[in-house]
């Protein structure tokens, strides 16, 4: 992760010894990280259901309120 750390120029993780954490840039990253990917989901399932063709019929009607 160094590597995303270096890109970012920011530290993600606070690496001890048995244990490794977020930091508080770490935490604000993977939540974004975790939007972007729900909103990539979401895109992916609403570009397959518009591509799906449906057999859905629009009639249209009116009526006229005033006889000629």
């Amino acid at each position: 992760m160094t590597q995303l750390e270096n890109e970012l120029q920011v530290t993600l993780f606070e690496r001890g010894h048995n244990k490794i954490q977020l930091t508080p840039q770490g935490r604000l990253f993977w939540a974004s990280a975790q939007d972007i990917v729900n909103n990539y989901t979401t895109a992916l399932t609403e570009l397959h259901q518009f591509a799906t063709p449906t057999n859905q019929v629009l009639r249209v009607g009116y009526f006229s309120a005033f006889e000629q």
